[in-house]
């Protein structure tokens, strides 16, 4: 059932248009510089530094089950308000940030169960992520331990 869909950031993703809540995104860094310590599961492509945050940043290409892609010079990362802290999702590119012209929820046209719908950008169709259900909880777990880890590693270097 179609309903007024709030603004969405729209990105680019393995040649796909995917988009998330506009209000769901805090902040845009382009290419920050990643530590990315010994043993981290494929799916988390390191850690940066945001202020005083230590923000962890996750392959959206590798959640989603999509191919792999090199990142670019300027290749964006959507920083998200996390559980536990802030966590950050690398995109391939920014398309736009507008009011999608419908939205329609069809539970079952689902990306790995985490799309929550889909709108129109012009004559672009857009998968609408929804943050909530791009990380299972034992996901999420396992990324605060791993947050824990990095953060005392980093502590030990500037004591």
């Amino acid at each position: 059932m179609p309903h007024r869909a709030p603004h969405l950031l729209v990105f680019e993703l393995a040649g796909q248009a995917y988009a998330l809540p506009l209000a769901a995104v805090r902040e845009i860094v382009f290419r920050p510089e990643l530590s990315r310590p010994a043993g981290l599961p494929s799916l988390l492509q390191g850690f940066f530094a945001l202020g005083t945050e230590l923000v962890p940043v996750l392959s959206l290409r590798r959640l989603l089950g999509l191919p792999e892609g090199e990142p670019g010079r300027y290749t964006p990362v959507l920083v998200l308000p996390g559980p536990h802290h802030p966590l950050a999702l690398a995109v391939d590119a920014l398309i736009d940030m507008a009011p999608a012209d419908a939205l329609t929820v069809d539970p079952h046209a689902s990306v790995n169960g985490c799309v929550s719908g889909h709108a129109q950008l012009g004559e672009r169709p857009v998968s609408v992520l929804d943050p909530p259900r791009l990380l299972l909880e034992q996901e999420v777990a396992g990324l605060a331990e791993l947050h824990a880890t990095e953060a005392a590693r980093r502590a030990a270097w500037t004591a």
